[in-house]
């Protein structure tokens, strides 16, 4: 049964076995990472048999494909090799002109770079295993869709509203009136609360990569949207795309974008895309989840006893985390790793972008309900359809509710949490710099920041690596529409308007591939799931039973409530569908 340490009747057995896991849990300095992390992985928290046979099976899919795709390397070689043997101006024509075979007549080449060639020609190339996705067909980057990423993408947290547009993003009336072309103004939107501001700004002192000697280019895009007014051919409130600056100053290098400019709209949109993604990838999924988390949990086994009740309520939430994490460092982030090879910047400036997740969190502007009056968009009048908003609202206060009750039961009042010892360990440890040291934790003096947290914690295992995490294949497996890194650089006016030009800013085939694979494999591992706990602790006392049964009762209730709500989208968003969350990061 869960105790608090000041109710143990064994407090020198339980002593000395926080002082065993103090041992095996120990905090270091990551020396590239530059963020504390577990310094050992403790044989207790490694990948059981199921999750290892689970991962077994999507390599062995992964593998297949590898194999496909090399096959097709293969046969295209070939043939060159015969095109250079037997072809036109071939070997085999200069030496033996009658031996030749007859040239057979072809059809004019199409107007395509050989990289978009490739683009197009990529879901060929993949097994059938990982190729079962119908997203691949949509056209790339098209307005809408691109606008609707902001909403329900796998990166939901950056739009805000405004109500000017800054003075750095010269975006004038006029322009606003022609792209939109109904009447409507950059004055009406802002006052009525229907403008709208991406910022990628922190990516603005990202230096950039480089791949096989082919430089890479990221840059630190700004993009003005607004929500339009009803009329007979939108719903209300669709958002629209109208100006994208591909920095975050104005110049000749960076000039305000509009949908009237063609080709060069489609490359501000990829700068966007590839901004988007590594602001993801980087601070959000691996800095806001996986490193962030790992600060709490190492901290928790270091203070928290086994039968504590907050650990007892943590645990399913960070079942594997810290195992996912140790093959993160060893195969994710070194040399030649995804985040050196698929991501747009440096290794150094991308790990640099992780410490900044970690070391600038500050909880209260991370809790959901503070996010979102914080970027102005809990008002549904003004923007009627947010998919994160709509699912995750109705998802943290049920996780509220759960906590809150669950907390209820063990601290009756304060005088129980203040004589709690093992509780004040915890809370020291995650602020001590030689802990976990997070400054931006605050006061969580009182039983209400107590739940406030435990809420933040455990919604953040579960809800939001859920969104972005599973979302990444569906939203950014296909390489045209949302590549890891661009392969030219951000438009201009001098920039001809001319498909080749965006072609150049393609991935190679061969990233593109590896692209694929790893959100493929990023999005299919699921190893449990929000609701399910063991029964110890959980079903061996009555209170906490039936808080749990009106728990599981209420996500029942908002998986038909967000499939109901999915059927009237533009798009699918099944990221928040209880049925779908897993409860811990474990991939």
């Amino acid at each position: 049964m869960p105790s608090l340490p000041q109710h143990d009747p064994r407090p020198t057995r339980r002593q000395r076995q926080l002082a065993e896991a103090r041992a095996r849990y120990r905090f270091c300095r990551h020396g590239e990472l530059g963020v504390p992390v577990l310094e050992a992985l403790p044989p207790e928290e490694r990948f059981g048999a199921r999750a290892v046979a689970s991962a077994g099976r999507l390599a062995l899919e992964i593998g297949a494909n590898q194999l496909a795709r090399r096959g097709v390397d293969r046969a295209r070689r070939a043939r060159e090799r015969v095109r250079a043997w037997a072809g036109e101006g071939g070997l085999l024509t200069r030496v033996a002109p009658g031996l030749a075979p007859t040239r057979r007549p072809t059809t004019p080449p199409a107007s395509r770079s050989s990289r978009e060639r490739a683009a197009a020609a990529l879901r060929s190339t993949l097994a059938p295993s990982v190729a079962r996705w119908s997203d691949a067909r949509r056209p790339a980057l098209e307005d809408r869709l691109f606008a609707w990423e902001r909403l329900a993408g796998v990166n939901p947290l950056n739009l805000r509203r405004i109500e000017r547009v800054p003075d750095h993003f010269p975006v004038s009336d006029e322009l606003v009136r022609r792209v939109l072309a109904d009447g409507d103004t950059l004055a009406a939107a802002a006052g009525e609360g229907r403008l709208l501001l991406g910022d990628w700004g922190a990516l603005e002192d990202m230096p950039n990569g480089a791949y096989a000697g082919q430089p890479k280019f990221v840059h630190a895009p700004l993009a003005l949207f607004v929500a339009r007014r009803p009329s007979g051919a939108a719903p209300a409130r669709a958002l629209a795309p109208v100006a994208i600056q591909c920095a975050q100053r104005p110049g000749p290098r960076a000039p305000v974008l509009c949908p009237l400019d063609g080709v060069r709209w489609r490359m501000a949109k990829t700068v966007v895309q590839v901004a988007d993604l590594n602001v993801h990838e980087l601070q959000l999924h691996l800095g806001r989840c996986h490193f962030l988390v790992e600060l709490f949990a190492v901290a928790a086994r270091r203070r928290l006893a086994a039968t504590h009740p907050i650990m007892v309520l943590l645990a399913p939430h960070l079942q594997h985390t810290l195992a996912i994490n140790e093959l993160a460092k060893r195969e994710l982030l070194v040399s030649g790793g995804e985040v050196d090879e698929l991501l747009a910047g440096t290794r150094a400036g991308s790990l640099a972008l992780i410490r900044r997740a970690v070391e600038d969190f500050e909880l209260g502007p991370a809790l959901f309900d503070e996010d979102l009056r914080r970027r102005g968009l809990d008002d549904r009048d003004a923007l009627p359809v947010y998919p994160w908003r709509d699912d995750g609202a109705p998802l943290w206060d049920a996780i509220q509710r759960w906590v809150g009750d669950y907390i209820d039961r063990y601290y009756p009042d304060e005088f129980y949490r203040a004589q709690d010892t093992e509780l004040r360990g915890w809370l020291g440890e995650l602020v001590d710099r030689d802990g976990a040291g997070l400054s931006g934790l605050g006061a969580i003096d009182d039983l209400t920041a107590l739940k406030r947290l435990l809420s933040f914690l455990v919604f953040t295992c579960s809800a939001l690596h859920s969104a972005i995490n599973y979302s990444q294949y569906s939203l950014a497996g296909y390489m045209p529409s949302m590549p890891c890194a661009a392969f030219a650089p951000a438009p201009t006016l001098e920039t001809p308007d001319a498909a080749s030009a965006w072609d150049e800013m393609l991935m190679p085939p061969e990233l593109a591939a590896r692209q694929l694979e790893f959100f493929y494999r990023q999005s299919r591992l699921r190893l449990n799931l929000l609701g399910e706990y063991p029964r110890a602790g959980f079903s061996d006392d009555e209170r906490v039973a039936a808080a749990l049964q009106r728990f599981r009762r209420r996500l029942d209730a908002l998986d038909v409530e967000s499939r109901a709500r999915d059927q009237h989208r533009p798009r699918s968003y099944p990221w928040l569908q209880p049925s779908r969350i897993p409860a811990s990061v474990h991939i």
